[in-house]
């Protein structure tokens, strides 16, 4: 899926693609998962460390069900620890 996706967050708008989601993941070492992870690049992270590295803002800005809701949208695999 290389569509461009829009989504807002804290009031703040993105667009992003997943392959761009895939890419800005490389290198990133994941930390440990809590209640949700996310796999991308076969890696599983956690959602919130996810959402916070595609658009810059701090964690507490937004809630874990807010995290799932946009990175579903991305098609990716979500689980629960």
């Amino acid at each position: 899926m290389n569509q461009i996706i829009h989504f807002t967050v804290s009031g703040n708008r993105y667009s992003i693609s997943k392959r761009e989601i895939e890419q800005k993941m490389r290198g990133i070492a994941p930390e440990s998962t809590r209640k949700y992870r996310i796999a991308i690049n076969g890696i599983d992270y956690p959602i919130k460390q996810v959402l916070e590295s595609i658009t810059g803002l701090s964690r507490s800005a937004f809630t874990s069900q807010e995290a799932m809701r946009v990175l579903r949208k991305f098609e990716f695999l979500i689980s629960e620890n």
